[in-house]
């Protein structure tokens, strides 16, 4: 499967959902073994997740999902914003030296300049399509002149493709399937939708407040609708449909730390954003809280129905966190009683993990792995497949256990 056919095997997965799920979502907070200061956020598909260190750093880490961080890469002048390529190679803007870099992970980690665009690079986002990559333009001074949009192809050649227009510091882009571009402002809240002809026009206008000029942070774009984080004056995580219609995905609007439901939830400066392989997490990072990576996590919960009436049909949803690190949680439902198993195994086929070998009545449930084999051993990182085996029903999906 390619990575266009998997990411539509995941928006097939999560609408199916959908349809019979409400989503419960949450906040909670990754502690990190270090008061990393992290900018732009990206997860790859291999369940990788990378943060930049921002224009006053140089160093961009790997960061697993117990909260360990290490320095995958440095030397870099500002990195601000990460994306990666079909081939595996990142692309990361660097806001003191005009650069757009390219890093090559394989036989070895190689790091080379590949274009020089104009002062202060900010946002960057790949059109894994046509591998052209897109830089935002936050310009020099503060809060930023910008006004501009570089399209740069594989060769390194650096054209602008949007000027002006409403344009005003965009500070990062994130783009969809058709290869429209989205740049929001970061001081006026603009919301801007950029066609592949480089035709702009207002998305939405998104809530500013008079705490600081910074009312909007990053962007990023999973399963068809586009997420934005508040910044330093804004602490909240925005979510937008592609048509502009605009709600509060998490917090209050006050300034704090606190987890759980995402009405409930507070945040200080969120910044950066990243999306999982799956999109059922969102990562944050947050400018005032350096020791912490926020997760809003989108949870699916059974809908509501009486006890004497059955599930409408068998299903078997897809995990959730994915990728994970402790545990996941796997849910389905029963229209009739039966004899089912639950199994897990590897890349390879083979089984890792009978989660259930037993008679259940109809119903909903939910089984949690912890990521240990049948002989109480931790498994080894990667992708793993989860069955389900009924008399008449039979489903698979694919999960990534991150260690």
């Amino acid at each position: 499967m390619n990575s266009q056919q998997q990411f539509w095997f995941n928006i097939i997965v999560i609408i199916f959902s959908i349809n019979l799920f409400s989503q419960n979502v949450r906040v909670e907070t990754l502690t990190l073994d270090g008061a990393l200061s992290l900018d732009g956020l990206l997860m790859t598909p291999d369940g990788t997740l990378y943060g930049t260190e921002g224009y006053d750093g140089s160093r961009i880490f790997k960061i697993q999902m117990d909260g360990s961080t290490s320095i995958f890469t440095s030397g870099l002048n500002g990195p601000i914003d990460i994306d990666y390529d079909l081939a595996g190679r990142l692309y990361v803007s660097t806001f003191n030296n005009q650069g757009l870099y390219r890093i090559t992970l394989q036989p070895a980690v190689t790091i080379n300049r590949l274009a020089t665009v104009t002062t202060g690079p900010s946002g960057v986002v790949v059109n894994r399509a046509s591998g052209n990559i897109y830089v935002s333009h936050y310009g020099a001074g503060f809060p930023g002149n910008g006004r501009t949009i570089y399209e740069i192809d594989s060769s390194g050649a650096a054209n602008v493709f949007a000027s002006n227009n409403g344009l005003n510091v965009p500070v990062s882009l994130a783009i969809d399937e058709a290869g429209n571009l989205y740049a929001p402002n970061i001081g006026d809240a603009r919301l801007f939708k950029i066609t592949p002809e480089g035709n702009i026009s207002l998305l939405a206008q998104l809530p500013t407040s008079p705490r600081h000029p910074f009312n909007i942070g990053h962007i990023a774009y999973a399963n068809g609708e586009l997420y934005l984080t508040g910044n330093s004056s804004q602490p909240l995580v925005h979510r937008v449909s592609l048509d502009g219609v605009i709600d509060t995905l998490a917090g209050t609007g006050q300034i704090g730390t606190q987890d759980g439901p995402a009405d409930q939830a507070t945040f200080d400066a969120p910044n950066g954003i990243a999306a999982s392989v799956t999109g059922d997490t969102l990562f944050i990072s947050e400018l005032n809280n350096p020791g912490a990576l926020r997760m809003i996590i989108f949870s699916p919960t059974a809908v509501d129905r009486s006890p004497d009436t059955a599930p409408a049909r068998f299903n078997l949803r897809q995990n959730y966190p994915n990728p994970f690190n402790p545990v996941t949680h796997i849910g389905f439902q029963m229209t009739v009683a039966d004899f089912v198993k639950l199994m897990v195994y590897d890349s390879s086929g083979r089984r890792v993990k009978t989660l259930l070998n037993e008679h259940r009545a109809p119903g909903d449930y939910t089984v949690t792995w912890n990521g240990k084999n049948d002989a109480g051993e931790q498994v080894a990182g990667g992708i793993y497949f989860y069955r389900l085996n009924a008399s008449n029903f039979a489903n698979t999906h694919k999960m990534l256990y991150v260690r």
